[in-house]
């Protein structure tokens, strides 16, 4: 010992740090297709432990049949009730045994499925999922609970202001059908209380299916070997097309203010939305640091406009969401106190009326663009995000090397290149949907005053 010490000092003193060899994300990005005909891409990500399988399946039968919330209900079903000779704990048991994550996560659009496996435990990995995919339980007692919890959520979410805010925004928009009532479940009696298990069954034949689906890959494994495995995981289902994505046609609406009235309220919220350009479309990280210079933490200019002009005023939050993948659009909200609402809508309207002008500078994009590579470094090692990233580029037609560039893309934004997007593709101020929830029904001129959701079918909008 007394020899150890002094040596262990004298190498401290020397050597002062191990330089260890970075963990490289995706080295490789190509097309491929199993020996059962299945294409799929592959991100090869070579010093990943684990790999990810990422399957969309369109999400037709349900809109085209007016049950939209059949997903939302079928994939929790598929997701909880056991399948193949598995009950629901043991599925949960063997899935956490084997160090894996499953899920099903539906979309107006397209059901996704990711399975993540070490590479000595994928096959067992995806000899469960196959069953949870081909042959779910589906039974009516699970689907009657089931049921019965979505109906209390809605009805219990609906006594929060902020979700009645939002339901009332979508409806404003999108006006009623599928999508609406994929979004909001209401009415609940005609939406989700009508909804048979039968309908689940069928949903479910006709969804999940082994063509017309996309697939994507992330991890260390050869071509071949994912190729068996994917054959392996979709082994057991139907080999008919499912049916082709169809996109829910909507025409968002433009230009309305909409006051909900309610007496119960102590403060007024309010939510501006307008209608983004679809992701097919390209651009989507420009959007996300625009929106983040707009309204996203404390240097952002509505921020900064409230805290100078309103400083008692509540936080404004602003938003980027995909009610489809055709119709995408942000938002701005905001809760305050009555007495301050006017000062607030115009404070919010002239800040968002300079932004439209396409004057950012170069700092504020910088700061937002370093922010979200920020967020970008810290996924590029996970093989499930990786694996699903590259399904949506492929969904959106957009070319899939843009997987290996968003980091260097995202950093690479200037000024200009923003203020070129918001010039030519953010709506006018004019064109947003306005939605107002308050105590005071004569707190702004709008252009429908209502005192529930179902009422705005009688406004002319």
């Amino acid at each position: 010992m007394a020899v150890l010490v002094p040596l262990l000092l004298a190498s401290c003193a020397t050597v002062t740090t191990v330089t260890e060899t970075p963990r490289r994300g995706v080295t490789a990005i190509a097309d491929h297709v199993t020996e059962s005909g299945v294409g799929y891409t592959l991100a090869s990500m070579p010093d990943a432990d684990k790999v990810s399988i990422h399957i969309s399946w369109p999400n037709v039968w349900a809109h085209a049949n007016n049950l939209a919330v059949a997903s939302s209900i079928g994939v929790d079903l598929m997701s909880s009730d056991g399948a193949g000779d598995r009950s629901p704990k043991e599925i949960t048991r063997d899935i956490i045994a084997l160090d894996s994550a499953a899920s099903l996560v539906a979309s107006p659009d397209h059901i996704y499925a990711t399975f993540t496996a070490t590479v000595d435990n994928l096959d067992d990995t995806l000899d469960i999922a196959r069953d949870v995919i081909a042959s779910p339980a589906l039974s009516a007692q699970r689907f009657d609970d089931l049921k019965s919890a979505l109906e209390q959520r809605v009805e219990s979410r609906q006594l929060k202001p902020s979700a009645r805010l939002w339901s009332v925004a979508r409806r404003t928009l999108l006006g009623g059908g599928p999508l609406t009532d994929y979004w909001n479940n209401l009415p609940v009696e005609d939406v989700v209380s009508t909804l048979l298990v039968g309908d689940i069954k069928r949903w479910h034949k006709e969804t999940f299916t082994r063509q017309g689906i996309n697939v994507s890959v992330a991890g260390p494994l050869e071509p071949k070997a994912i190729g068996k495995a994917i054959d392996r995981l979709l082994s057991a289902l139907p080999g008919k097309p499912s049916s082709k994505h169809q996109p829910v046609v909507v025409q968002p609406r433009e230009g309305y203010t909409v006051l909900l009235h309610d007496r119960t309220m102590s403060k007024t919220q309010i939510a501006a939305i307008g209608v983004l350009p679809a992701s097919s479309e390209g651009g989507e990280v420009a959007d996300i640091v625009a929106v983040s210079v707009l309204g996203k933490g404390r240097q952002s200019r509505l921020v900064k406009a409230q805290q100078e002009e309103l400083p008692e005023v509540g936080v404004i939050n602003t938003s980027i969401a995909n009610f489809s993948r055709d119709i995408r659009v942000f938002g701005i909200s905001t809760e305050l106190e009555n007495s301050a609402v006017t000062g607030m809508l115009a404070l919010i309207e002239e800040t968002y009326k300079d932004f439209k002008l396409a004057n950012l500078n170069d700092q504020e994009v910088l700061q937002a663009s370093v922010t979200f590579a920020n967020s970008l470094k810290e996924n590029a090692q996970r093989v499930d995000i990786v694996a699903y990233g590259l399904g949506q580029l492929q969904l959106d037609g957009l070319p899939q090397e843009l997987l290996l560039s968003v980091l260097q893309d995202t950093l690479a934004l200037q000024a200009d290149d923003i203020n070129q997007r918001i010039e030519a593709r953010y709506p006018d101020w004019e064109s947003m949907v306005t939605v107002v929830m308050s105590s005071d029904a004569k707190i702004v001129a709008a252009d429908c005053v209502i005192d529930q959701i179902e009422a705005l079918d009688q406004c002319e909008l």
